[in-house]
């Protein structure tokens, strides 16, 4: 019989279901301790993609340079989010404070702080386990072996697999891709025979939020005996407001750190700097200076149709309306690619793609560009080449196209992650041809089994382990019935003195 991952009938008690989907411990553990020499970077290059300041100097001259002033082609269509043309000195001038202000803004984590961060995490997991109010224990990993959850699921198992040894806590431990099915044959149980349970779902960093949340239930009826934790060493705070406002009792440990998102940031920053923005904007009356903000922000990075004709929505009844309206048409066109929520950070070993992070930004060092000049690209990190167009990438225009996200063969950092070939009693837990499938774990898992053994993986575990429990008792029985010869010896050898 092979796992099946698809929803079980709700009158299937939560330890069938535990016994039937769901992964035992051992078997990830095993997997932990024979791929950690894997899952750890190569050590000549942790520390070597810092931020490359100079290169920041580098753009500013080049926007200096590329600025021309032009009448705006209305043909262009500005709802297309791309860097584009620069009109008039005001925003040249604001454009150049702020690539000061992202050069001192980005954070960059090198891959010794992120373990160390993740592990502080993982021993608060430790002492959360140590409690021992938990009947069972789970693991979520949702995305597949190649995502960065399996990643540092493996790395926090290594982190805690002696302490979980030495506490016999191995069995109370289970592994699953699919927590909304989990939760569903929980909510099945009648009350109180509910037993407690604690959830950890894993990734390096949360950015927006979003596919956390749309994995986890809401929780309000379960939430004295059904703990959730998130097992991330970084998150972003508007993360945790999209996870906090679904109403799902989620937890957070107190060493993850958080992240605040660039625009909270640039508001700080306004609000420091506010003498030195160009005349335009400090023409404002001091109850103007959130309207002012969010202005500031929408021609540097949102500026589009539908966010123009919002944002002269609130400012219809305004007194300085006509002023707003001035600022407004300075500029035509969209500056930097950047929205409202993203993240100003990257890692060792990650880019994240561009809707969480200034992926575009800081791999090409891109700028705004008068689409008659030439997009003369230089990486902000440190020992990160700009990646050569291909057949299947185009990034000579790079400065004026919308990029979602790298190919990850391009980025850099590169996700080491994603080609660490996984492999489980010195087998590879999946073919190279299904490296890319988007197999949950327990459906990797099975065709491993199906391909060395003709067998499924937890059948062949819970068969190993019942002939080890057999053996057990044998050697035990073995042991007494020795025993008992050697205790029967001395007596007849007493007898006979």
């Amino acid at each position: 019989m092979v796992v099946s991952t698809k929803r079980k009938n709700s009158n299937k008690s939560f330890d069938n279901y535990v016994d039937t989907i769901c992964i035992p411990y051992l078997i990830i553990r095993d997997i932990a301790i024979e791929n950690n020499d894997k899952l750890q970077m190569d050590k000549g290059k942790i520390g070597k993609f810092e931020l490359d300041k100079n290169a920041f100097d580098l753009i500013k001259t080049k926007l200096t340079i590329n600025f021309k002033p032009t009448n705006f082609n209305k043909n262009n269509n500005d709802d297309v989010d791309v860097e584009n043309n620069i009109k008039n000195k005001e925003q040249l001038q604001l454009l150049l404070l702020f690539y000061d202000y992202l050069k001192d803004t980005i954070r960059y984590v090198n891959f010794n702080e992120y373990i160390g961060v993740l592990k502080k995490v993982c021993i608060e997991l430790q002492m959360l386990i140590a409690d021992k109010t938990y009947e069972k224990i789970f693991f979520i990993c949702e995305d597949t072996i190649n995502k960065s959850n399996f990643w540092v699921l493996l790395l926090c198992i290594n982190f805690l697999n002696e302490f979980i040894d030495s506490n016999n806590l191995q069995n109370k431990i289970y592994i699953t891709s699919n927590l909304l099915n989990l939760y569903e044959a929980y909510n099945s149980e009648v009350p109180k025979t509910k037993s407690k349970v604690l959830i950890v779902t894993f990734d390096d960093m949360s950015y927006s939020g979003r596919q956390i949340n749309s994995s986890i239930p809401n929780n309000k009826t379960n939430e004295n005996t059904f703990h959730i934790y998130l097992g991330v060493a970084f998150i972003s705070e508007p993360a945790i407001n999209i996870i906090k406002n679904g109403d799902n009792n989620v937890k957070l440990f107190n060493d993850t750190q958080i992240i605040k998102s660039i625009q909270y940031q640039l508001n700080l920053w306004i609000d420091s700097n506010v003498l030195f923005l160009p005349q335009y904007f400090t023409d404002f009356k001091s109850e103007n200076v959130e309207l002012l903000k969010e202005l500031i922000f929408l021609l540097i990075c949102n500026y589009n149709k539908r966010n123009i004709a919002n944002f002269k929505d609130k400012i219809e009844s305004n007194s300085n309306k006509s002023l707003f309206d001035n600022l407004l048409s300075l500029n035509k066109v969209i500056s930097i690619q950047c929205y409202s929520n993203i993240i100003p950070i990257y890692f060792d070993h990650k880019l994240a793609d561009g809707l969480s992070t200034f992926q575009k930004l800081l791999r090409f060092g891109t700028y705004p560009l008068n689409k008659t000049n030439e997009c003369i690209t230089t990486s902000l990190i440190k020992n990160c080449e700009v990646p050569i167009s291909d057949e299947e990438n185009d990034f000579s225009n790079v400065c004026n196209t919308f990029i979602i996200d790298i190919p990850y063969n391009k980025s850099c950092p590169s996700t080491f992650y994603k080609n660490i070939e996984y492999t489980y009693k010195q087998k590879p837990l999946i073919k190279k041809k299904d490296k890319f499938n988007d197999n949950t774990i327990e459906e990797s898992l099975n065709k491993y089994g199906s391909l060395t053994t003709g067998g499924n993986i937890k059948r062949i575990y819970n068969s190993k382990k019942k002939r080890n429990s057999k053996k057990r008792i044998y050697n035990s029985k073995k042991k007494r019935n020795s025993k008992k010869r050697r205790n029967s010896k001395n007596s007849v050898k007493s007898k006979k003195n």
